[in-house]
């Protein structure tokens, strides 16, 4: 065991550029891109800024997925280009298995790699680089003032979950007059599409997550609440929360759901709307397309893809939206967590804690190995906590309050609960 001066004298170890091959490659594909004009140039550029922050060196492309901007295509690219160059330079061992930074796979479980969002169907290893750039590249699309659809979507388990819901659901839209669509949604209950006069469908930016009272209360007392609520953070559009009453008793009491919804609101930035009963929250659906068709009527609307869209406003004559099927694969739920995904799970059970503010954290320490290091290095516990109060979130900035950021500096460094004043 190491002394304790052997502790206090224990050196941090700076990497100067630890990626400077991958920076090379992605400069290199960034460059070709804005050659040949393809939108992937920005996507590119996005990736190398998040790398460039990364203070440890990766041995493949596929560990670069835990940063923002890696898509399963770029890391592919990466890793594809490491074989040509381990050929090329057979005695480089920066790339070898025992050259990794990051934690291994316990031997215990299958290293299955986890589900990554926004894949595309797998491609044989010998296809061309040129074919993936291009398949990295979003179809252009471009929708003249008057010649757009909106449709509302429908998710079908929504629709399932009571046969009742679901009759009156159809009954009140097909009087009302609104197209309508039933499918499988990844997350959330509603949105609304702008099609194309080529059926082109991009996801227009709101979402509905409809949760009846009785329900609302059981997903705070499970594991759902806060799983569902990051999920809908991430997928990127203006979130509706739709609270639904219903005569069936409640698992919590009243007050708790009022503060539920107050939380949501001002915490997590939803739009909370509450409706008496399902006929109500069909006027409301009915209401908002009605809006939406007007509004987009004069709207020049061109696609773009998910990590290029700029913010929506709803005063601006053109939009920039992302396709329906990209919304689909960036938001399936998640079984396989990354490490990254399962810290910012943890970080939400603290007290005190909102998604913005979770990814404000795992922004600076994307795992637990990144902040228990960091811990390491400060000389009191009063630095610990200024390591966390200093990160900003939210579109006003605000800090990490002292209290949660004392909250979860104890949860990871105290081992005697008892100790805590």
């Amino acid at each position: 065991m190491a002394s304790s001066e052997e502790t206090a004298k224990r050196r941090k170890v700076k990497h100067v550029r630890p990626n400077a091959l991958f920076e090379k490659w992605i400069t290199e594909w960034r460059d070709e891109a804005k050659e040949k004009g393809l939108q992937t140039a920005y996507t590119y550029n996005k990736a190398l800024a998040s790398l460039k922050l990364y203070p440890l060196p990766f041995k493949s492309g596929k560990e670069c997925s835990l940063l923002k901007n890696f898509g399963a295509k770029l890391c592919s690219m990466l890793d594809k280009r490491i074989e040509e160059y381990k050929a090329a330079n057979p005695d480089d061992t920066r790339f070898s298995s025992e050259a990794s930074s990051l934690p291994k796979p316990s031997p215990t479980k299958k290293a299955n790699s986890p589900k990554k969002r926004r894949a595309p169907a797998k491609k044989k290893q010998t296809q061309p680089e040129e074919d993936i750039v291009e398949d990295l590249e979003t179809v252009s699309v471009q929708i003249a003032p008057g010649q757009v659809q909106v449709k509302l979507i429908v998710d079908c388990s929504e629709t399932a979950a009571q046969k009742a819901s679901q009759k009156m659901t159809a009954k009140e839209l097909a009087l009302q007059g609104i197209p309508y669509e039933v499918r499988d949604l990844n997350v959330g209950d509603f949105l609304w599409l702008a099609i194309a006069p080529d059926g082109t469908e991009l996801v227009l930016p709101f979402i509905v997550e409809r949760k009846r009272s009785d329900d609302l209360a059981h997903s705070i007392k499970g594991s759902r609440y806060h799983e569902q609520k990051m999920r809908l953070k991430m997928c990127g559009l203006n979130v509706i929360y739709l609270i639904e009453a219903t005569k069936h008793h409640t698992a919590l009491p009243q007050e708790t759901l009022y503060q539920a919804q107050t939380n949501t609101n001002i915490v997590d930035k939803f739009c909370v709307h509450n409706t008496s009963n399902v006929k109500e929250t069909v006027s409301y659906l009915a209401t908002m397309t009605r809006v939406l068709q007007r509004k987009m009527s004069g709207k020049f609307i061109k696609s773009c893809g998910v990590d290029d869209s700029p913010e929506y406003s709803l005063s601006a004559q053109t939009l920039c939206l992302y396709s329906f099927k990209e919304f689909q694969q960036g938001s399936v739920k998640i079984e396989n967590f990354t490490v990254r995904e399962m810290f910012a799970q943890l970080l939400l059970q603290i007290q005190g804690t909102s998604v913005d503010s979770v990814y404000a954290v795992v922004e600076k320490f994307p795992t637990l190995a990144h902040m228990r290091g960091a811990f390491a290095n400060c000389d009191s516990l009063s630095e610990k906590i200024g390591l966390l109060t200093v990160l900003q979130f939210g579109s006003s900035k605000r800090s990490l309050p002292y209290e949660v950021a004392k909250r979860i500096v104890h949860f990871f460094t105290v081992r005697d609960f008892e100790q805590i004043q």
